[in-house]
């Protein structure tokens, strides 16, 4: 019975202390007038209600990426210029085969057009002859003629008119000829220039009618990559070229004098970069895609060791406008968070000015003006009015209900400010 007695008196105890204790704590905090934010302080007077992220200048490399697609500046499609049989193929002439000019690729059996060959030429012979023939007999109408009287000295006389028409098929003999002597070197094909195969559309003993296409080639040393860029990403080009030299786009001459472009092409784990020589930006939106059309040019590697770029290949084209140095970055999710009304209230893009609340070395949070020099997606990049090297930026927590300069610096050093300026604040 003792044992049972003593148990009731402890609990009755534990119960009674805390209530005890609690009811005590609320008459001392209202007998003192605490408003909620006090109180809020009073328990968590530690973290003090601040939250604040440290900043430190940094350096970004402006860039973006696209994707295009390879092609010559220069390609021709071979087709058969007479009519044969397929006898004869340069066994390594496959697509990647590189060219010499005026090398053989093909030949197309000529026995015919050599047949032809040595018709024409005796027909000129025959037609030589003739001609000389004529030349003499009007030799000998001359000298029979100049004793004879003026009227009879006529044109058919001095036969003129056989003269001229040995002449025109001396003239039609040597065209012949000289059509049987090319419709001969047509039946080997040759390489009209340095080059590649892109590939073969022939077999050995294919018979070709005149204007089958027999090869595509295509010049190696100058290539052409087509790409395209979205309305933000021409946007974004203007920003980045805006941040990196202070120019706005809308005083640009729609030239884009820092660009960079460079190409990458992955082959498995091998990752090879070229220099592109020249850009073009279409005048004209894609009709489908609503994108605007950019072609770059370059120069084939002549690094040993550098592959070369092939016709039809994807690449990566990274255009770089250059370096942003010297700013802040700030997450924009992180000031979403903790000041929901950034955006809604304030302008963010590129040129404006934010006035943020900051804590200096003495521990005051006083304002920061800052200007947006360049903004992603998922981040601002900011520039001071000054040369701080660091920043630490308050950001107010989202149980405070009281957001002022003043309160903030009241949470930050324990006690209520002097009325500072009266300013904007985007928070």
């Amino acid at each position: 019975m003792k044992v049972a007695g003593i148990r009731r008196v402890l609990h009755l105890a534990l119960v009674s202390v805390p209530l005890f204790l609690a009811s005590v704590t609320a008459a001392l905090l209202l007998a003192t007038g605490a408003d909620d934010d006090d109180i809020g302080f009073a328990i968590d007077s530690a973290e003090r209600h601040l939250r604040t992220i440290k900043l430190e200048r940094e350096s970004l490399e402006l860039s973006l990426t696209a994707y295009g697609e390879v092609r010559a500046a220069q390609s021709t499609v071979l087709k058969a210029e007479v009519m044969g049989k397929v006898i004869d193929i340069n066994p390594a002439l496959e697509s990647g085969y590189p060219l010499s000019k005026g090398e053989v690729l093909v030949r197309i059996e000529d026995w015919e057009y050599r047949q032809q060959l040595a018709q024409a030429r005796e027909n000129l012979a025959h037609a030589r002859l003739t001609l000389a023939e004529e030349e003499a007999r009007k030799a000998q109408a001359e000298e029979d003629l100049a004793s004879l009287p003026e009227e009879m000295q006529t044109a058919l006389a001095f036969r003129k008119p056989q003269m001229q028409l040995a002449q025109a098929r001396v003239a039609s003999a040597l065209a012949e000829v000289e059509l049987a002597r090319q419709n001969l070197e047509r039946t080997q094909v040759l390489a009209p220039y340095d080059g590649f195969v892109t590939r073969r559309l022939v077999s050995l003993g294919d018979y070709l009618s005149q204007g089958d296409e027999i090869l595509e080639i295509y010049q190696g040393e100058r290539l052409l990559i087509d790409t395209a860029l979205s309305k933000f990403q021409v946007s974004q080009l203007n920003h980045m070229a805006q941040a990196v030299d202070g120019e706005s786009p809308r005083e640009r001459s729609g030239s884009l004098p820092g660009l960079q472009v460079t190409v990458e092409d992955d082959w498995g784990s091998d990752l090879y970069r070229y220099e592109v020589n020249d850009i073009l930006f279409g005048a004209k939106l894609h009709p489908q895609s609503r994108q605007q059309p950019v072609t770059l040019t370059l120069e084939q590697p002549e690094k040993a060791g550098q592959r070369q770029l092939l016709p039809g290949s994807s690449v990566t084209t990274l255009f770089a406008m250059g370096r942003l140095k010297d700013v802040f970055r700030l997450s924009k999710s992180t000031l979403s968070d903790f000041q929901p009304g950034l955006f809604a209230d304030a302008e963010t893009s590129a040129g404006s000015w934010l006035d943020l609340p900051v804590l200096n070395q003495q521990e005051e949070v006083v304002e920061q003006r800052l200007r947006v020099v360049y903004q992603t997606q998922t981040d601002l990049y900011l520039r001071p009015n000054n040369a701080m090297q660091t920043m630490n930026l308050v950001l107010n927590s989202p149980e405070l209900k009281n957001n002022s300069i003043e309160h903030l610096s009241h949470l930050a050093a324990g006690q209520e400010k002097a009325a500072g300026r009266e300013v904007s604040h985007v928070f």
